[in-house]
């Protein structure tokens, strides 16, 4: 399920319980969640998994216990560093994304390491053009000069010609 809708691009909802929300196809994206009213409110979007990008303790919410308190399954992925972002670590992120077919949540502090991710994703696993997949990264959250600026290194040092086969 690596056909995502490039088409069906919302850059940001119009909600007032998070600070950003965006969406591709059935993958949303948001900036951090730390609170449990927040959670209630993403049952109107049918998410069903969420995949949290941030660290073990950047923030003091407990995001495992509470979503999965409130029945949405979560996945913890954690990004420190883009630069040293491998194709083991694409794949185990594009399992994570492709392990349902139902509405999906990515978020961290701000949604620029989801952007990124995001980015990789689609241009690695997806096989859309990396311009392409870096343009839709920057509309889903990817602001950072710096962080940018990392994801076209990884670009311009892999052979994004070849989709990968994660197995």
């Amino acid at each position: 399920m690596n056909n995502l809708d490039l088409t069906d691009i919302e850059e940001n909802l119009d909600v007032d319980f998070i600070n950003y929300m965006g969406r591709v196809d059935r993958i949303f994206v948001s900036s951090k969640i730390d609170r449990v009213e927040q959670i209630e409110e993403l049952k109107k979007f049918q998410i069903e998994m969420v995949i949290d990008l941030k660290e073990k303790g950047e923030t003091e919410f407990d995001d495992r216990k509470e979503f999965e308190n409130s029945g949405i399954k979560y996945q913890n992925f954690p990004i420190t560093s883009f630069s040293n972002l491998d194709f083991d670590s694409i794949c185990q992120f594009s399992k994570m994304i492709e392990s349902t077919e139902k509405n999906t949540l990515v978020y961290c502090i701000s949604s620029n390491r989801v952007g990124a991710m995001m980015a990789l994703y689609l241009a690695y696993k997806c096989g859309h053009p990396k311009k392409r997949a870096f343009e839709i990264g920057c509309k889903l959250g990817m602001t950072k000069d710096e962080l940018k600026e990392k994801i076209w290194a990884i670009f311009n040092a892999k052979d994004t010609q070849n989709v990968l086969k994660c197995s």
